[in-house]
């Protein structure tokens, strides 16, 4: 089922393929993962880095108990 299918005064079985609005909304979301997933590549790195760093800070296991 298509999100606009309860509101759009306009729906026929397969409008989206030619509707300007459905296009619109793909556009739409297509910008909003792609920002998403940038903010969330960019804190990924951010929290790897800080987890490297730590894991740098603490001592080193002994080898021979």
């Amino acid at each position: 089922m298509l999100p606009c299918q309860n509101e759009c005064p306009f729906f026929h079985t397969d409008c989206h393929k030619t509707c300007a609005q459905w296009v619109e909304r793909q556009n739409r979301q297509r910008e909003e993962n792609l920002k998403r997933k940038n903010f969330l590549k960019i804190h990924n790195q951010l929290c790897s880095e800080q987890l490297r760093q730590l894991q740098g800070m603490m001592p080193a296991r002994s080898r021979f108990r």
